[in-house]
């Protein structure tokens, strides 16, 4: 805890407060399209139906999973939601929902990149071509790894920074804001 405490005291420089806030920008943006353009676009291309139908019936889910930040939580709604609200087949749904609880961690994966650049960009490192390929499958891999419960991202980010060699002491700084994304 101390160390969190230290680097959100010790801001010495507006630079680097004002590289969090963009920080929290790029992520929130990324989400954002990914999860209201690119997955209505797949369901859509995958099914030919419309994703409201689909949003609207999980929407408890979707509730229950922003609100907690824990899709592990939110599982029992959403079966709820599928089984009785959309009608779904209970094989289909007690075989897939689990295992895309702890296999879509597409958020995860996309903070984790977006936090390894900014750490590097607030150190003045600069990632070559096989540091950012080792960075995507190191944040592909620990994110499916990675408990569904809150604040694993700082973890898990932990993990891509060593693998990188990125100072990995500058995920405290990560923590304080994570539970706004």
């Amino acid at each position: 805890m101390f160390l969190i405490t230290h680097h959100v005291v010790e801001v010495h420089d507006w630079e680097n407060t004002f590289q969090l806030v963009k920080f929290i920008a790029v992520v929130l943006l990324g989400l954002v399209v990914h999860g209201v353009m690119l997955l209505p676009l797949i369901f859509f291309l995958c099914t030919r139906r419309s994703p409201m139908t689909m949003i609207k019936g999980i929407s408890p889910a979707l509730l229950t999973a922003l609100l907690t930040s824990s899709s592990c939580v939110s599982l029992s709604h959403t079966f709820k939601c599928c089984e009785e609200r959309l009608g779904i087949d209970k094989r289909i749904t007690r075989l897939m929902l689990p295992i895309g609880t702890n296999i879509n961690m597409n958020g995860t994966a996309l903070y984790e990149v977006v936090a390894t650049v900014s750490i590097a960009q607030l150190n003045q490192s600069h990632l070559n071509l096989g540091q950012l390929i080792t960075v995507l499958v190191t944040s592909a891999v620990s994110s499916v790894g990675a408990a569904g419960i809150p604040a694993t991202g700082a973890a898990t980010t932990f993990i891509v920074l060593l693998a990188v060699g990125l100072p990995a002491n500058e995920v405290t700084t990560l923590v304080v804001i994570e539970w706004i994304l």
